[in-house]
């Protein structure tokens, strides 16, 4: 219903697939299916990573990203979702000579194409920043997310990837860029580094950080995420596949609540992980117990949580109580 956390390149169906390798005419391996999810297969975070390899293959011009934009955002309006905030990487698709602002402008596209056929949905974008790349290309994925949010559809950055690789804090001048220009941004922390990570991602200003499982939550350390008014995005079904937890029971999300300290359950990405929000939200009724008004709570808080304006926060607010009912006896 409202889903905070969707990556594109991690939600592309097989008959996405199919359709993009027609379209470049490209011949596709006969297990293509199994690069595609990951589901019981990884050991690590690592090995869960390559799988975005396969997908971002065919996400390399303009008309593949506009198709996978316009797919993914036809298929969260199917699923039933009021909002959903979708991200990508524009310097992951610049293989073939493209710029980020072309990816960037494609995407746009498909986005608004899903959106104009589907009314009663709505979804923004948020550009990601990669550990993998360096800061020049990073300030430039800021830049345009700065540049392109006048226009309220991309509304604010990320930074993903392995944080093995680098930690957030190296990349300290696009998060003050960013928070010059009032563009709210998550980071990616806590999935293999240690508690720091999360708090380093915290100073920086982030508003949200995507998983944090690492975290410790003390007496002090939940003063300090209350009071930093930050919300854990958490991607249950993700974190199983990437052995960052064990089973859905061991989801933090009430002990995290506990602590005074806001959350959201995301999908992240739906075809890898072979979910959606939906059966996100039936995992915490199957295995966390969530009753009705645990849902309902949720929800409200990823609306939140979003990078939306008040006003338009108001407005989904008005959407959620009245589609709320409706949602919850289909999920049960």
């Amino acid at each position: 219903m409202i889903d905070l956390q969707v990556h594109l390149d991690g939600s592309l169906t097989k008959e996405d697939i199919i359709y993009l390798a027609d379209m470049q005419r490209k011949e596709l391996p006969e297990n293509f299916e199994d690069l595609l999810c990951a589901k019981d297969k990884c050991k690590n975070i690592r090995e869960y990573l390559k799988y975005f390899d396969f997908p971002l293959s065919l996400l390399q011009n303009v008309d593949a990203i506009e198709y996978a934009m316009y797919s993914l955002t036809s298929r969260l309006a199917k699923q039933g979702l009021l909002y959903a905030e979708i991200r990508f990487a524009p310097a992951l698709h610049i293989k073939n000579y493209l710029t980020q602002e072309r990816v960037i402008k494609a995407a746009l596209r498909g986005l608004y194409k899903g959106l104009y056929e589907n009314p009663g949905f709505d979804a923004n974008l948020i550009l990601v920043c990669m550990r993998e790349f360096g800061i020049e290309t990073n300030m430039i994925t800021c830049k345009h997310a700065i540049n392109y949010s006048k226009d309220n559809k991309i509304v604010g950055i990320d930074l993903a990837g392995n944080e093995k690789v680098k930690p957030c804090s190296y990349f300290k001048d696009v998060f003050l860029l960013a928070k010059k220009h009032n563009l709210p941004f998550v980071i990616h922390a806590g999935e293999t580094r240690d508690e720091k990570e999360v708090i380093d991602a915290v100073e920086l200003g982030a508003s949200r950080i995507s998983h944090g499982l690492s975290v410790d939550f003390t007496p002090k350390m939940n003063y300090y995420l209350s009071s930093h008014n930050v919300t854990f995005e958490l991607c249950p079904t993700q974190n199983i596949d990437t052995k960052v937890l064990p089973d859905y029971e061991s989801c933090p999300i009430r002990k995290i609540s506990r602590a005074g300290v806001l959350a959201t359950i995301c999908s992240g990405n739906q075809t890898i992980s072979n979910t959606n929000i939906n059966k996100e939200y039936i995992h915490m009724i199957k295995h966390q117990n969530f009753r009705k008004e645990d849902v309902y709570e949720y929800l409200s808080k990823a609306v939140q949580a979003s990078f939306l304006r008040v006003k338009e926060k108001g407005q989904l607010i008005n959407k959620l109580v009245a589609q709320f009912e409706y949602f919850y006896n289909s999920i049960i």
